[in-house]
């Protein structure tokens, strides 16, 4: 019986029963969120008609993700597959009818095949170490937005991404230790985006870290009188807020346009693999699930960069 007429229909039918979706498998997690972008960036939302899904309707979601969610062509390419996914599962199932194969975006079997963006690798955007002291300055005293311009510095020299420090509260900063540093995913009720990305970010006295975000963390810690309320989490509605701040301040410095808050967790990656930090350390700073992640910031070395470390190589031997 073919009944499933809208988007959120067939949504929730595939993550009922579809077994590779199911709590317990590896992957399932990812792939209903890829899926579930198309309910919040589509004009019916979950009422959209099934009908209606063409390739101009695709285009213009992809359009909208990566204008307000700006999203890398792989994770764009991700939610495509796994709308084709939900569809295709309905329709194998017998609950959404086989579609006309004359559409192009639609195989001689009758099933949904949305033609992929074409991958090209783009240099990542980071920056230096006086930018970011620029970005700060600018978000502070031209802006008067100092929470963003504390945000702006805790990622770029931790690598914590939006996710992460929106979740931080004083349980979760340990400044009187005998090493400070801040635990992410320690604390029950810490969501984390894998569990690789548990870990400590220490700063080591008289480090640049340490001088750096020591005042920031100190002035949000006296501010905040519950030691279980978010202390980064509410200065913004919603990380679509805290971008559009961010995009003010970007402008008005002249920076690419490609820079983005998620550019602050590279710029930190980048800025470990600059000092030669050992990519085993960088990966369990970064908290990324994979080497193959933290190598891809080892591989963007300039002439200048050899030669030094020739010349270190030089003064060793």
């Amino acid at each position: 019986m073919t009944d499933l007429k809208t988007w959120g229909q067939a949504l929730d039918y595939t993550i009922k029963t579809r077994d590779e979706w199911q709590p317990h498998r590896k992957g399932s997690k990812p792939a209903i969120t890829y899926a579930t972008h198309f309910s919040n960036y589509n004009p019916q939302g979950r009422r959209f008609l099934i009908k209606d899904l063409n390739k101009a309707m695709m285009e213009t979601y992809i359009s909208e993700l990566r204008v307000y969610r700006e999203l890398a062509d792989q994770t764009l390419n991700h939610c495509i597959q796994n709308i084709q996914t939900v569809l295709n599962h309905c329709i194998d199932m017998g609950v959404l009818a086989y579609q006309n194969n004359r559409h192009k975006w639609i195989t001689g079997e009758g099933k949904f095949k949305f033609t992929k963006l074409r991958l090209t690798k783009q240099p990542r955007i980071t920056l230096s170490p006086a930018q970011v002291d620029q970005f700060y300055a600018a978000a502070k005293n031209c802006f008067n937005q100092e929470s963003l311009a504390d945000t702006v510095m805790l990622s770029a020299w931790t690598g914590l991404g939006w996710a992460e420090f929106s979740q931080l509260t004083p349980n979760d900063i340990h400044l009187d230790a005998p090493v400070p540093f801040i635990a992410v995913g320690e604390r029950e009720g810490f969501t984390l985006k894998t569990t690789h990305r548990k870990r400590r970010i220490y700063l080591p006295s008289g480090s640049d870290g340490y001088n750096k975000l020591m005042p920031i963390l100190s002035r949000n810690l006296e501010s905040c009188t519950d030691p279980e309320i978010q202390i980064f989490g509410d200065l913004f509605t919603s990380q679509d807020a805290h971008r559009v701040k961010f995009n003010d301040v970007r402008d008005y410095l002249q920076l690419d346009e490609k820079l983005t808050p998620y550019c602050l967790r590279h710029t930190f990656n980048t800025w470990l693999a600059n000092l030669d930090v050992h990519p085993a350390k960088a990966h369990k700073m970064m908290g990324h699930a994979s080497m193959k992640t933290t190598m891809e910031y080892y591989t963007h070395i300039n002439d200048d960069q050899v030669i030094e470390a020739y010349s270190r190589l030089t003064a060793a031997a």
